[in-house]
């Protein structure tokens, strides 16, 4: 259960996700990286990478509102 932790900046590269990890309310920013080779990707590969961690509840930083 990693909801609304504050991933910004972890590698979660080789983090596998199941159907039970919950991820409402965390969130990530610029330097998250879910890839091993992230830096080398477009940002549409990049959002293909980020698309299971947002399904599962996951915010970009600036979504939360204080």
């Amino acid at each position: 259960n990693l909801a609304d932790a504050h991933l910004e900046g972890t590698i979660l590269a080789d983090t596998q996700l199941d159907n039970e990890t919950d991820l409402k309310g965390a969130t990530y920013d610029d330097t998250t990286q879910f890839a091993s080779d992230w830096y080398t990707l477009s940002p549409d590969q990049r959002e293909v990478e980020r698309k299971p961690w947002r399904e599962r509840g996951m915010l970009y930083i600036d979504e939360v509102k204080p």
